[in-house]
């Protein structure tokens, strides 16, 4: 995998959840790869109105290297982009992961997600 390619810097997250004290369960994420260089794609997009309100789904591939701290990644995973702190939360995406396929023999990982947009 060409190093000029992986031009967007993003976050991993895994989900976890837990009993509140009154015993609601609550989730939380924990930090898998704070900053890790990736390929972007856009792979699909669709939109309709549906339910009083715009939906938008937009389907996005990101490559990134094969690593061992990374090599379990699941589709209850989370990508955030970009993974720096600077920007506002309504400036960075979060992207739900759908699938995950290993490139070659721990060469890269092609992880399929989607961005879902929701407008009253």
């Amino acid at each position: 995998m060409r190093a000029g390619t992986l031009d967007h810097l993003v976050a991993l997250q895994r989900k976890s959840s837990s009993a509140s004290d009154s015993g609601e369960p609550q989730i939380t994420w924990s930090t898998l790869a704070a900053q890790r260089w990736a390929n972007k794609r856009p792979v699909s997009g669709t939109e309709r109105y549906g339910g009083q309100q715009f939906e938008a789904l937009e389907q996005v591939e990101f490559r990134l290297r094969w690593s061992e701290d990374i090599a379990d990644l699941q589709p209850t995973d989370r990508i955030i982009e970009p993974a720096e702190d600077s920007p506002a939360p309504s400036e960075r995406s979060i992207y739900d992961i759908i699938a995950v396929l290993e490139i070659g023999r721990h060469e890269a990982l092609r992880v399929i997600t989607t961005r879902r947009l929701v407008n009253q």
